[in-house]
């Protein structure tokens, strides 16, 4: 199998699948029987995952650009290294780990 072929549709699985999980609980939030300001803040806390969303586009980008596109893949894959780590320490950062500091 061809790994950059493989690996790309990896990213843009993982792409998908990141913007899934920002979206889905937005609608469930805005139900939900909080104060606005309260429902606000989680969304912002959740909606957190569109820069880990962008992050892996970009990280997908720098697959086909270095897997697929190109000959050379070691010149061109440590931007694909940076990106993947770009990613995974957003996903870190951005992963809120008790969504209500005052309970």
């Amino acid at each position: 199998m061809n790994e950059g072929i493989v690996t790309l549709v990896a990213g843009l699985i993982n792409c998908i699948s990141d913007l899934e999980v920002t979206l889905l609980p937005i609608p469930i939030v805005m139900r939900l029987q909080l104060p606005m300001r309260q429902r606000l803040m989680v969304m912002v806390l959740l909606s957190l995952g569109i820069i880990v969303t962008a992050a892996g586009t970009v990280r997908t980008y720098f697959i086909w650009e270095s897997l697929i596109s190109t000959w050379d893949e070691t010149w061109y894959a440590y931007q694909l290294w940076i990106s993947a780590c770009v990613e995974i320490d957003l996903a870190v950062v951005s992963h809120p780990s008790k969504p209500f500091p005052n309970q």
